[in-house]
């Protein structure tokens, strides 16, 4: 199994290379990289060059320690203990491109309440996600819906309003066809506006839905796919914002969104000093909420692999050696802020001078790490489950805090040898280092020099050379290369093996690779441990031991950690709002829910408890569908859904690759049959009399099906559908996956699932992160 392993996660690799991070010959465009080493060769190059050089030497570091470390950084890239971001993975060293951008996280702050304003940010979007990295924007000071502009000669559409333009820029810009934007649009909780903002994204009349009970100049008329939105609040909000708080915690539960930041969190546990013209809301955050900052200050990400630190800490004897494990954590972060610090002044990683400027003032570097649930099953042979056991707590505290004083230790070291303090809030220092030392030597790590003078150097300075050193990203598809599988980041693990599509680029045939967890492969043959394993993966974790773990790592982070807490589908309202207040005493500064098939557009729906009400139909407890994949001049899905009486209510049509046009005209149809059927299911008789026959000259089949054109196609689904409902035989269709799945907008198959904080394409390794 090992071999079978390791060859899998070669070619996915190398798939993975060619289409996302390789350099690539500018006449045709053929990728130069075609693996790992490839990527790594091209940054050590570029790193040991005279213009990195320089940046070296800011440092005041003697030229043979400056070379020891770099050495030491690019060996542990080499072996997979430190991952880059993507940007800097995709453009670090890259001669020709012009689109070089180091950092992942930008925090843009407000948007100015003009035209010229609105705009102008949009810009700075357009100029980011070319550099591939991702923007949060604040809409707070967009004067509200109604409002008067131009001297009185016209109104204002406010802020939700401007939503689809955001979107649109998201979705359309991206870096080369590799990477697409991302973005998280915030608003305070005093918005006049708030409410429509809340119901921004449940108000748009999505692939399978429309919502009939919002107020028509409440819609918006283009799907909001690429932001996400979440409502910052503070202490007067718990207080003060009751209906508020009911119709976000209801939002939450049906949809998903929106997300909650909490402001008093953020000014409290953060070591940013915070400006005093910003307190009415001056925390910033980017797309997933792992960096929460100043405006205009990017984050470059930098990743440690601890799943693959926990297997080298593994003896011959199969004993777990924690000390060994916790110092060499501390080590490889260590030279993770190596790398963040770099990449900080490296001026060509920047898009616009005043971020650079800003960027360079505060200092910030994110380190975080990736195959924690890996290095849990090592530690303990799997006996300890990830969120229930108070062993898996302690050692979720006890590996950040090693990760935590390693960042801390370089940026120590650079204060001594620069001079350069970034003065840090004079509470959290003291909070934060005392916490440190009361975990290392109340359970005895291996730290106790390293604390003492991590803790001397931050009380003498009143802070470090960097405003924050540590933060947890999702770390997408950068886990692919750590060679982590289904545990990306902190998560539990989702799947123990992962299915994934690879296409050769010369031939461009697809071909499928079961991807394992490189560093329990062997483990995995004991059929007793894989038992343990399944016992915990993440669906077996309930969001409430989630949160605890969410909060033993937020406890020692100095930003934020991008986290969604999954709940079960009959998790109801009251248990969110649970969870949201947990979440606040936790210390975590943001909170994201996902509750098991809550979008309206996913077609499976599992038992329920409450009835779902439509215009002129009551949709039963129990709802069944079928996706059928239509294979012909153009790949289309077309989807049926059934109420508890076994009634056709629903037909939904996707058309991939087609172009927007296509792909609108017969989703209109599929909508518009599913308005019909919601009102009469008798009706379905006669649209397949209707629809049957159409033909548009192209040639479609379906298992047994064959039709001359998709109108035909689509009556002879809705009738086969019906055939399998009432339990005769037949040959085509495929029962619909029990996994949320979109469009992917990158290969066009319904194929993305969710994966944490993650969206990825089971067919073409596309992620959202």
């Amino acid at each position: 199994m090992v071999k079978e392993v390791a060859k899998a996660w070669s070619e996915f690799e190398k798939y993975l290379v060619e289409t996302r991070y390789a350099v690539r010959k500018p006449e045709t465009g053929e990728p130069l990289e075609h693996g790992w080493s490839d990527v790594v060769s091209r940054i050590g190059k570029y790193l040991l060059s005279a213009g990195v050089d320089r940046v070296m030497k800011r440092f005041c570091m003697a030229d043979c320690k400056k070379e020891e470390l770099v050495a030491e950084v690019m060996k542990a890239v080499k072996d997979r203990l430190i991952i880059p971001a993507t940007p800097a993975l995709m453009t670090f060293g890259n001669g020709y491109t012009r689109r070089k951008g180091y950092f992942s996280c930008y925090p843009l702050g407000y948007v100015t309440d003009t035209m010229d304003g609105i705009y102008e940010v949009c810009n700075k979007m357009r100029e980011i996600y070319v550099r591939g990295g991702g923007c949060g924007i604040d809409v707070s000071k967009l004067r509200q819906k109604n409002s008067v502009v131009d001297n009185g000669q016209g109104i204002a559409s406010g802020p939700v309003g401007f939503l689809p333009l955001f979107d649109a820029v998201t979705g359309t810009t991206n870096q080369g066809g590799r990477r697409r934007g991302a973005l998280l649009v915030q608003m305070y909780w005093r918005h006049p506006d708030v409410r429509r903002f809340v119901k921004a994204k449940k108000a748009v009349p999505a692939l399978s839905r429309v919502i009939w009970s919002l107020p028509e100049d409440e819609r918006i008329d283009v799907p909001l796919s690429n932001m996400n939105i979440s409502v910052v609040v503070d202490e007067d909000f718990f207080r003060e914002g009751k209906e508020l708080y009911d119709e976000i915690a209801e939002s939450m539960w049906a949809s998903g969104d929106p997300g909650l930041l909490f402001l008093h969190n953020m000014l409290k546990y953060s070591p940013f000093n915070w400006r005093e013209d910003e307190r009415d809301c001056p925390g910033f955050s980017n797309p997933c909420g792992e960096y929460l900052a100043p405006a205009n200050t990017a984050c470059n990400l930098v990743t440690v692999n601890v799943a693959k630190i926990a297997r080298e800490s593994l003896g011959s004897n199969g004993e777990f050696d924690f000390r060994k494990f916790y110092w060499r954590v501390f080590e490889v972060a260590y030279l993770a802020g190596v790398w963040g610090a770099v990449m900080l002044f490296m001026d060509e990683g920047y898009p616009f001078k005043e971020i650079r400027e800003a960027t360079q003032r505060v200092r910030p570097v994110g380190v975080g790490m990736t195959g924690f649930h890996t290095a849990l099953l090592l530690a303990y042979d799997g006996h300890v489950k990830y969120g229930y056991d108070e062993e898996a707590l302690q050692f979720a505290e006890n590996v950040q805090v090693a990760l935590t004083l390693g960042t801390l230790k370089w940026s120590a070291d650079l204060v001594g040898w620069t001079g350069q303090v970034y003065k840090w809030d004079r509470d959290y220092l003291e909070m934060h280092l005392d916490e440190l030392r009361e975990v290392v030597f109340g359970r005895d790590l291996p730290f106790e020099k390293e604390v003492n003078y991590v803790t001397a150097v931050g009380r003498m300075e009143g802070g470090f050379f960097h405003a924050v050193t540590t933060s947890q990203p999702p770390t997408g598809s950068v886990s692919m290369f750590a060679r982590v599988g289904g545990d990306t980041g902190i998560e539990p693990m989702f799947e123990i093996e992962l299915t994934r599509r690879v296409r050769d680029f010369y031939t461009g045939e697809w071909k499928e690779v079961k991807l394992v967890t490189e560093y329990l492969a062997d483990r995995l043959e004991d059929r007793e441990f894989r038992k343990r394993v399944e016992r915990q993966l993440a669906h077996e974790v309930k969001p409430f031991q989630q949160l605890e773990m969410l909060a033993r790592f937020q406890r020692f982070i100095h930003t934020g950690v991008s986290k969604t807490v999954n709940c079960p589908r009959e998790t109801s309202v009251e248990e969110i709002k649970e969870l949201i207040e947990r979440s606040v005493q936790y210390r975590l500064k943001g909170f994201t829910v996902f509750r098991d098939g809550c979008r309206e557009d996913v077609v499976y729906v599992k038992e329920r408890k409450e009835e779902v009400k439509r215009e002129g139909v009551e949709l039963g407890n129990v709802r069944e569908g079928y996706v059928y994949e239509v294979e012909g001049t153009v790949k289309a899905y077309i989807t049926t859904s059934f109420d508890g009486e076994g009634n056709l209510r629903e037909v939904f049509v996707n058309v991939g690759k087609a172009g927007t046009t296509l792909n609108s005209m017969f989703q209109a149809v599929g909508r518009i049959i599913s308005v019909g059927l919601r009102h009469d299911a008798k009706l379905a008789e006669k649209f397949i009399k209707t629809l049957k026959g159409i033909e548009m000259g192209e040639f479609y089949r379906c298992g047994e099906m064959r039709a001359k054109g998709l109108p035909d196609m689509i009556a002879k689904v809705m009738g086969d559908a019906i055939k399998r409902k009432r339990g005769e035989v037949v040959a085509s269709g495929k029962e619909c996956s029990k996994r949320v799945k979109d469009l992917c907008s990158q290969c066009g198959e319904l194929a993305v699932v969710r994966e944490g904080n993650c969206m990825v394409c089971e067919n073409c390794g596309f992620t959202t992160c």
